[in-house]
């Protein structure tokens, strides 16, 4: 009888010795899986057939597509350029400045891959501002948002709302910023 007590105190020591060491060990025994690495595969422009008026600008942006299928803003870290600077000039933040009727192609590059948009240039002259609301009426110490669209000669559109001046005609009322 003696001899079986030895051995339940031996295997239950034992067992404990077991349990301590795969606790110092991360608890599971089981390997610690790899972080996951997730690769670049696709950069898209917010708009693959752009059309502005001569003398007009527009924000591109530039959204890089991992192999997760997650995304990120790489707006201000790809490298924008343009076929042909003759029609229009881009900065590194993705301002296209329309400087003459005509096509060229836009791409934006990041870790050797690329995206393309094709950009015309017309000969459109500004011919509207629209804003909207065109009346608005808030509470004091509220905020609203405005949106300014212009309405070209050749009937397009294009949203202008971070390009225009913003002013209120009485400040002590409401103020406006950009």
């Amino acid at each position: 009888m003696n001899h079986l007590k030895h051995a339940r105190v031996f295997l239950s020591l034992l067992l404990l010795v077991s349990l301590f060491i795969m606790s110092a060990c991360g608890g599971s025994g089981s390997p610690t899986p790899a972080p996951s690495t997730t690769t670049l595969t696709a950069i898209h422009i917010s708009a693959h057939q752009i059309s502005i008026a001569n003398n007009s600008s527009l924000q591109l942006q530039a959204t890089a597509i991992y192999s997760d299928n997650s995304t990120s803003d790489i707006t201000n870290q790809v490298t924008w350029s343009l076929q042909d600077d003759n029609f229009a000039n881009i900065n590194n933040s993705g301002l296209i400045a329309a400087i003459s009727p005509g096509s060229t192609i836009i791409t934006a590059s990041f870790q050797n891959i690329n995206a393309t948009a094709n950009l015309t240039v017309t000969s459109a002259t500004l011919d509207l501002i629209e804003v909207t609301p065109n009346t608005i009426t808030i509470a004091e110490g509220s905020n609203a948002f405005l949106h300014a669209n212009g309405i070209f000669s050749n009937q397009t559109t294009q949203d202008l709302t971070s390009q225009v001046s913003w002013e209120s005609s009485d400040a002590s009322i409401a103020e406006v910023n950009s």
